[in-house]
């Protein structure tokens, strides 16, 4: 009898252990790493038969798998118990290739353990996958701490996801509310990541667009550390030449509503900050705005910040703005449209970038960059003209003359190339009609010319207020045929903070004579 007893007593404490653990959380099964060109080669596509019919791509609607951040996705990462990742969004990725077994980082927003964006802010937390079937959505296999990399199993108790980046978080009114990841790649073995330092999350009828600099910073190890890679950095505090006109007309006689004509408004998402006239928020209004160089001087102090870290410093420039040999002065790096770059790595030794201005509100430039020269601000080549096959001239002084590759505004593109249909594909947030933007696709054949955008998932329903739309080449299936991205929702009445993944589908459609 007591060996029965203490035989239930064992099976019950067993029961209980696993039913612990599994409360607790040790995450979804993790996958293993796989070869990416192995993995590539395994989904070829069919071809097509006859090489001389001629077909365009037909892009399906999309369906959404669902989330796979917070507590209740398919996947089981349940990410708020396992790392207080309660609230966030984005989910841009980069392929990691160079170490040894491959996997993806996935690059997230403003990240709060709640959906109502409250509690512990942390500004970009980075997680690590290896899960390249997301029929099922996708798991998530760690989260960067401050002490590198941790799955369920040895972080300690306590430990939460950490930023890689260091933001003020408008805590001192010094005119950064966060920074924001806006694309990534790994060239030669590091990796690379870009973001936008952001005086303001939205844009208000008084106040342009609110990015104060873009910037990057590497990873020589995997994404274990990281750091600032000065020498790219766009600084925003250009005006157009309707802008400066008009600030420097008489202000007893000037039009005060200028800002709100179609002139005014182009004016007013061409950039704002100027060393002279920088704009004061403090002391505005709609139609009497105050001009100070307040903000020009903020933004030499933001560039000149070391942002990695926890012990961030500030102003680490010398009298003449130098950091590690580097000229940090902002008039010799105004870029207003590459505030907000993607970066792609496409294969024929440059790495093009997709800059934008704008928040919502600004079309796509484009510049590139060999691969050696990613990290040497002075050999950026800036698009001026798509005739001939596109005019690409050297030096920042050609930042302000680019050519749009796609004028209409929008916002969290990303850009891979299609196996299945041969051809590039954009996928983004169109914001061109406004309010209830739709997330979109269209594809190119040399990334200048970019067809009429088709809608993936309308904003409305369990859709609404949606945004992101982030591709990724390994998100594939029969080599692109069926493709997976992520997009994110915000609403503040549910509330609902979270990334999500969806699936779509695209046809070849033969054209007939």
């Amino acid at each position: 009898m007591k060996n029965f007893k203490r035989i239930i007593c064992m099976l019950s404490s067993l029961i209980m252990t696993v039913g612990c653990f599994a409360f607790i959380g040790c995450g979804p099964d993790q996958p293993k790493g796989i070869d990416f060109a192995t993995y590539k080669e395994s989904q070829k596509a069919p071809t097509i038969e006859n090489d001389d019919l001629e077909y365009i791509p037909t892009f399906n609607p999309a369906e959404v798998i669902g989330s796979f951040i917070c507590d209740n996705d398919k996947a089981g990462n349940d990410t708020l118990k396992r790392f207080f990742v309660g609230g966030t969004d984005l989910g841009l990725s980069i392929n990691v290739k160079s170490q040894g077994d491959p996997y993806t980082l996935l690059l997230f927003g403003d990240t709060f353990p709640a959906q109502n964006c409250r509690g512990e802010w942390r500004c970009g937390v980075v997680a690590k996958s290896q899960d390249y079937n997301l029929e099922n959505n996708i798991i998530l296999n760690s989260f960067w701490t401050k002490d590198g990399f941790k799955t369920e199993t040895n972080r300690e108790e306590g430990e939460m996801a950490d930023a890689i980046i260091f933001s003020l978080g408008d805590t001192e009114n010094q005119g950064e509310t966060t920074k924001i990841y806006t694309g990534g790649c790994e060239v030669n073995g590091v990796i690379y990541a870009f973001y936008v330092s952001r005086h303001e999350q939205t844009e208000k009828p008084s106040r342009p667009n609110y990015n104060n600099y873009g910037g990057c910073i590497k990873s020589l190890d995997g994404g274990t550390t990281w750091e600032r890679v000065w020498d790219l950095t766009w600084a925003n505090h250009g005006l157009s030449p309707a802008h400066y006109e008009w600030l420097n007309s008489d202000p007893t006689t000037r039009d005060p509503g200028f800002l709100s004509t179609p002139e005014g408004d182009l004016a007013w998402n061409a950039g704002y900050f100027h060393p002279e006239f920088g704009y004061d928020d403090r002391n505005t209004n709609a139609t009497n705005p105050k001009w100070s160089g307040t903000h020009a001087v903020y933004i030499q102090e933001l560039v000149n910040q070391e942002i990695i870290g926890f012990s961030a410093g500030y102003n680490v420039a010398d009298e003449n703005n130098m950091v590690n040999g580097v000229d940090m002065d902002i008039n010799k790096r105004v870029g207003f449209h590459f505030t907000q770059i993607y970066p792609l790595v496409a294969g024929d030794g440059y790495v093009y970038m997709f800059g934008r201005g704008g928040y919502r509100s600004s079309g796509v430039a484009l510049a590139r960059v060999k691969e050696e020269n990613i990290e040497v601000f002075a050999e950026y080549e800036y698009l001026t003209s798509k005739e001939n096959g596109g005019v690409w001239e050297k030096g920042i002084e050609h930042a302000d003359d680019v050519v749009m590759v796609e004028e209409r505004n929008l916002s969290n593109m990303s850009v891979v190339y299609n196996d299945y249909i041969n051809k590039w594909v954009m996928s983004y947030l169109d914001c061109s009609e406004g309010s209830g933007a739709p997330l979109v696709i269209a594809y190119s054949d040399d990334l200048l010319n970019w067809s009429e955008p088709v809608t993936l998932l309308t904003n409305s329903g369990e859709t609404k207020n949606l945004y992101g739309g982030y591709l990724n080449d390994m998100w594939v299936e029969n080599f692109g045929q069926t493709y997976y991205f992520v997009y994110s929702r915000w609403d503040k009445n549910q509330p609902v903070y979270r990334s999500y993944i969806a699936k779509a589908t695209v046809d070849r459609t033969l054209v007939q004579e």
